[in-house]
């Protein structure tokens, strides 16, 4: 083991002598001067200071005092070796730092003692600052590794998300196509059968209106179509500032696009919309916390063959911010999966077709990027999302 280094600082040279003598086996460094010891202290590494009070040029109090100052020595022990053994002295000694006090004459066994015992505190404490550093390092890289796997999460929810939008644009699509196809067909039929008489004016002229009718039927189900597409376009453009909108806004558009999946296994929406209060949110945000909610009850309602479907959505106004409550009559989640619901890859869905993402990154949304809390509660019927909205975080 290396030896450790000890600066005896002493105006009185065999005083010095005889501390050398004494710490046989450390590597001391001995001067006479108070300036010469502060240089000696910046450019060596010393493991403990001896220092004499009474000295010329610099005493040895303002000698501590500068060390405790800088930055590079305060944390080097200092043990004061002196003559002066007033109170008041030894009190300003450990006043400006001094971890021990020796008086002269001193005994060999004494100073061994008070040295060793010094030393010792130091090595801990530097195997403490050590560790604590490498703690600060791990926490670090654990964070960065939080992040970048949060980042993960975060895109593949978003892909697992456009899975199921693709899913509700056919479902959304679906009308409007079999309508037009319809149209079309019927102006196409009539034509082939001759049933217009276009040589008499007034067939001709109710012909003529029969056929605007229905191309503006069709143009209204090209633009509801078009309306389908923008909203889903809406929704993946990333929020990059807030919106002070009412929170039916998002709720809506949220429900524009799961109207056509719902339909076709008969969910009724009940809505109970209270609050009227504006408030600051990532719109696009908020929709999808809503849809993955609305989608997770409509997977529920599918997997158990829930009959007359029902989703109820209340808003309640609150001093700051409001209040949402998505509840189902779908049966409720499992007690055993409840405390769950909300973490990483976790999903209650049988066909193992969920990505158990959706409500980890809502609740993220939610806590994270609008100061408030997601909960959910199982009810007599089904399962009851609790929102409580405090307004947009811009940290």
């Amino acid at each position: 083991m290396k030896n450790k280094n000890i600066l005896a600082v002493d105006d009185v040279a065999s005083n010095l002598d005889i501390i050398v003598d004494f710490l046989e086996g450390y590597d001391v460094i001995d001067t006479t001067d108070g300036y010469n010891a502060l240089e000696i202290a910046q450019t060596e590494q010393l493991d403990l200071i001896l220092l004499d009070i009474v000295m010329p040029q610099i005493d040895g109090f303002e000698v501590c005092k500068r060390l405790k100052e800088n930055s590079q020595t305060k944390d080097i022990p200092i043990i004061f070796i002196t003559s002066k053994s007033d109170a008041e002295s030894i009190e300003k000694a450990y006043a400006l730092g001094g971890v021990d006090y020796v008086s002269k004459p001193f005994r060999k066994q004494e100073l061994l003692a008070r040295v060793t015992t010094h030393i010792s505190h130091k090595e801990l404490l530097d195997k403490q600052i050590k560790n604590a550093h490498e703690l600060e390092r791990m926490v670090k890289e654990e964070v960065l590794k939080n992040k970048v796997q949060q980042r993960q999460i975060f895109v593949q929810s978003r892909l697992a998300q456009m899975g199921e939008m693709i899913s509700m644009i056919a479902h959304q699509w679906r009308q409007p196509l079999g309508a037009i196809s319809a149209t079309s067909a019927n102006l196409k039929l009539k034509l082939e059968l001759d049933i217009f008489h276009f040589q008499s004016d007034i067939e001709g002229a109710g012909a003529k209106k029969y056929f605007i009718d229905k191309l503006e039927d069709i143009e209204k189900f090209v633009q509801s179509l078009t309306e389908t597409i923008d909203d889903f376009r809406n929704f993946y453009k990333p929020n990059k500032e807030s919106q002070k909108v009412t929170i039916g806004v998002p709720f809506e558009k949220a429900l524009a696009i799961v109207h056509a999946s719902f339909e076709v296994i008969g969910i009724k929406v009940i809505k109970e919309h209270k609050s009227e209060k504006i408030i600051e949110l990532y719109e696009n945000e908020m929709m999808q916390v809503i849809l993955n909610i609305l989608k997770n009850a409509q997977d529920n309602f599918i997997e158990k063959k829930i009959k007359n479907p029902e989703i109820h959505l209340r808003c309640e106004d609150k001093d700051e911010g409001l209040i949402i409550y998505i509840s189902d009559n779908g049966g409720g989640i499992p007690s055993d999966d409840i405390e769950n619901i909300f973490d990483p890859y976790f999903s209650t869905k049988s066909n193992k077709n969920g990505s158990g993402l959706g409500l980890y990154m809502s609740k993220m949304i939610i806590e994270e990027h609008h100061n408030g809390t997601l909960s959910v509660t199982n009810t007599d019927n089904g399962a009851c999302f609790k929102i409580e909205l405090g307004g947009v975080n811009h940290a």
